[in-house]
């Protein structure tokens, strides 16, 4: 007899793989920033980029692969990620990571341009494999979607830019600037890309996971679109003719910074945590009760 086990939450991933998530996405989405600053435009007046800002997205992804290793059954066998490459995104991921921690570190301490684009090929594909990793997880259907590794990558690329933001405000290079613009396209795509994958859940039928979205998208839109935007707008359409606009501004856009920032988090926590519902099991049960069975024939 064939019995059917109710699709049930996946409970293996919780805070350490979102944080290596989360750290890894952002960092590679503010290294994406400042090399369009540093390397294509080479823009001064954003801001004067220095050796430790260089050196954070490197930090954040060291810190990202240590917090993960918490979580993990025994870290001292993770040497044997790198005998998997052929079929495994985890393995994957931790080589692009290994390429783009030791660049980003080569470039900050050098400066040389080739070490860059390196860099920048390597935050790509990091990110992407980390996408793959719940893409191609087969057990959990409601991540087996193109619309994830779409999801990533705009959450790593609007959380590195709140990171910019933070690190990197300068009003008077803001205004009317092509990053604002560059802003506002983001937060609007990544509310597109998440009321997409909320669209999938609905047309799959996975109302449990959509009921989990639904409840926190108000906390996901305010901080994730809502605030940003409002600020954004307000920095591109401000003349800033008064000097004392601009210290107002400039806490603006470090509150929207870490708005942006939170709201990745509470998104790849939620699509984690929250929505990785794993696909029905069959088990096959024995039509004869246990009392008439022997021992081998139980166990």
């Amino acid at each position: 007899m064939i019995n059917i086990v109710a699709p049930i939450m996946q409970r293996h991933w919780k805070w350490p793989a979102v944080t290596n998530f989360f750290l890894g996405g952002s960092a590679s989405g503010l290294f994406l920033h400042l090399f369009w600053k540093n390397v294509i435009f080479k823009n001064p007046s954003l801001g004067r980029t220095t050796l430790f800002i260089n050196m954070i997205p490197a930090i954040m992804t060291l810190v990202g692969f240590f917090v993960l290793t918490l979580e993990a059954g025994r870290p001292s066998r993770s040497v044997y990620l790198v005998l998997h490459l052929k079929k495994s995104w985890m393995s994957r991921e931790a080589l692009f990571g290994f390429f783009f921690i030791c660049l980003t570190i080569c470039y900050a301490l050098t400066d040389f341009a080739t070490l860059a684009y390196g860099a920048f090929l390597a935050a790509i594909l990091f990110m992407f494999s980390q996408s793959f990793i719940l893409a191609r997880a087969r057990a959990v259907t409601s991540w087996n979607s193109n619309f994830v590794p779409l999801l990533f990558l705009t959450s790593g690329i609007l959380s590195g830019y709140g990171l910019w933001m933070i690190l990197h405000i300068c009003p008077q290079g803001l205004i009317g600037n092509p990053w604002v613009t560059w802003g506002i396209i983001m937060v609007l795509i990544n509310m597109a890309t998440w009321y997409g994958y909320l669209w999938l859940l609905q047309n799959r039928k996975q109302h449990q996971c959509q009921k989990e979205l639904s409840v926190r998208l108000l906390l996901m839109v305010l901080l994730d679109g809502v605030i940003p935007l409002l600020t954004l707008m307000g920095i591109y359409f401000s003349g800033m003719a008064a000097e004392t606009a601009k210290f107002w501004f400039t806490c603006l856009g470090f509150f929207c910074g870490i708005a942006l920032c939170l709201g990745g988090w509470l998104k790849l926590h939620y699509l984690v945590s929250k929505v990785g519902l794993m696909r029905p099991v069959t088990t096959e049960m024995s039509v004869y009760p246990p009392q008439i069975l022997s021992k081998e024939q139980q166990q």
